[in-house]
């Protein structure tokens, strides 16, 4: 059922309501006038119509359209009878509008825009209508005149009926019609403005898509600025690798390339004591963020602070510094900090610190930094065996003392220093009493555990008095100490002597203890020259030898005749 059409009957229904008060009011007074049994039922049929009406109109009993023909159906009979019984009164004229009223709600129940769907359901309400005049005509055939007047009055309003819901179809049709234009008219809209839609939509998402373009356009000419940026400072690090052997400038020269590249706030890198010849604990650091925070770094490294964040596992990450969370940055703005460690044959020998005031800064670059600590790797291998050579240039192989030629480099700049600053420079060579024997009882393996033993003693000797320890050749040594005087010189000799002489060495169940014999020169007591010095202590060294053995000489004029007057007739001593 269309909107208009359920328009149109709700308001017949209310007409009908109305139509129905009035005509119980007015039965009601005819009633109290003339209180006769025709008044009183028909008070009595239209006070069952009207609850009936209000019931089905304000309730949801009759909301269905079963209940609501029925309900019409029964009004039907009783109205049409009514209206026949009443005819030629008043009464007779409301019947008439209420037949009217219940007609059309009833053609409303039906296909009520189709004329042959109206005129065959006018026909079937007719029915109880035609029934009825048949059966008084048969009762009563002598009140033909009467029986025409009710046909007449029957159809005339039958034709009523016909004639307004003729009127009611052609404007429901003409309203459907006009609905139907507009709503066409409405969905073509619609679909322009639809199509206009999707139109907005596509260049939207054009746009969209051209956004994202750009986004990802700029973010490739990011990645391939930062890519390119990574590319030509791993290549320089190579170049300084290829380059550079010194751990020192290699450490300096790397750190400096990557904090400039990256932009970085903080760039350091920490290697182990004893990697790559270096004693102590090597660091270098570039910073922006102030000479407090230098030395705050400085000292933390060598607390090994930061040692506790080089895991061999991994990179240490951290993109959202919390701050006091890190010692060694104090509460300067570094938001992002790395630490990849240096791992060569799974431990960890030093770490680069990278710090960034940005957060979230290291994710895609952390293969860059990586790489770089691949690259660090090999610059320390590097710098290890160029130390090892270095070491194996100045040293000597079975001690790990200085050797003779880097005896003679380092007298040269004591003498220089000692000249200069007039100062005192002291020399002791020391010779192992009877070697030969030792080497041929015990053999030559035995005979290098006592050369590295002395060689040891000296050793701890020379470096706690900040002096140097050298095998001068074969089982000679020489121990040199700057800034000392003769005498206080020959008392750590004897010292010395003293620790070598109480040192006991066991071959198979044999104890061997080992004596040398030693002669000491001072500049200036003993040499009027520096460069004299080592000479005149090979002679108290001789004279000792010559004289007992086992014993220190001190050199003098007379001591230096002495070995003068017997170099000719001097042999082998062993």
């Amino acid at each position: 059922m269309s909107d208009d059409l359920l328009v149109f009957r709700k308001k017949f229904s209310r007409g009908l309501v109305l139509v129905t008060l009035v005509f119980w009011l007015f039965t009601l007074i005819q009633l109290i006038g003339d209180s006769s049994e025709h008044g009183r039922w028909v008070l009595f049929i239209t006070s069952v119509a009207l609850i009936i009406d209000i019931l089905a109109e304000h309730t949801k009993l009759f909301k269905e359209k079963i209940p609501w023909i029925i309900l019409r159906l029964i009004e039907l009979v009783s109205f049409s009878i009514c209206f026949f019984v009443t005819l030629g009164s008043v009464n007779s004229m409301f019947f008439g509008i209420e037949l009217i009223s219940v007609m059309l709600q009833l053609l409303m129940l039906t296909d009520f825009l189709d004329v042959y769907s109206r005129a065959i359901s006018l026909t079937t309400m007719t029915l109880p209508a035609i029934i009825y005049l048949i059966l008084m005509l048969l009762i009563d055939p002598g009140e033909q005149a009467e029986f025409f007047g009710m046909v007449c009055a029957y159809l005339s309003l039958i034709f009523l009926v016909m004639l307004i819901s003729a009127l009611i179809s052609e404007v429901l049709i003409a309203t459907d019609k006009r609905i139907f234009e507009l709503r066409r008219f409405s969905e073509q809209t619609k679909e322009a403005n639809e199509a206009l839609r999707n139109q907005q939509e596509k260049f939207r998402k054009a746009n969209e898509e051209l956004g994202f373009q750009k986004i990802k356009l700029e973010t490739a000419y990011h990645k391939i600025n930062s890519a390119n940026t990574e590319t030509q400072t791993l290549y320089q690090i190579i170049r300084y690798i290829s380059t550079e052997l010194e751990i020192g400038n290699l450490m300096k020269l790397i750190t400096e390339a990557i904090f400039e590249a990256m932009g970085l706030d903080v760039c350091t890198i920490i290697i182990e004591p004893e990697i790559a010849g270096n004693e102590q604990v090597t660091y270098e650091i570039h910073t922006r963020l102030g000479k407090d925070f230098y030395e705050r770094m400085s000292d933390r490294i060598e607390q090994g602070c930061i040692e506790e964040y080089m895991k061999a596992e991994g990179s240490y990450i951290d993109n959202e510094v919390q701050p006091g969370a890190y010692s060694f940055l104090m509460d300067h703005k570094v938001n992002s900090l790395l630490i990849v460690p240096l791992v060569r044959e799974k431990k960890v020998i030093g770490a680069l610190l990278c710090g960034h005031s940005q957060f979230e800064y290291f994710h895609e670059n952390i293969m860059f930094f990586e790489t770089v600590v691949v690259q660090l790797l090999v610059a320390i291998h590097n710098a290890s065996l160029y130390s090892k050579m270095q070491q194996m240039a100045i040293r000597d192989s079975l001690t790990g003392i200085y050797n003779r030629g880097q005896l003679n480099v380092i007298l040269e700049q004591y003498t220089k220093c000692a000249r200069e600053q007039k100062k005192s420079l002291s020399v002791a060579l020391l010779d192992i009493d009877f070697f030969k024997k030792i080497n041929d009882t015990y053999g030559h393996l035995f005979g290098d555990e006592v050369i590295k033993m002395v060689a040891s003693k000296m050793s701890e000797v020379a470096a706690y008095y900040h002096g140097i320890a050298a095998r001068y050749g074969g089982e000679e040594f020489v121990i040199v100490i700057p800034d000392i005087e003769i005498s206080d010189f020959y008392h750590i000799i004897i010292s010395l002597k003293e620790a070598i002489d109480s040192t006991v060495l066991y071959f198979n169940e044999d104890e061997i203890n080992v004596k040398v014999s030693v002669g000491i020169s001072s500049y200036p007591e003993t040499s009027r020259s520096c460069q004299q010095l080592l000479n005149r202590a090979d002679g108290a060294m001789y004279y000792s030898k010559q004289n007992g053995r086992n014993s220190i000489t001190v050199d003098n004029d007379i001591v230096q005749d002495y070995v003068r007057k017997n170099k000719e007739t001097s042999g082998s001593c062993d």
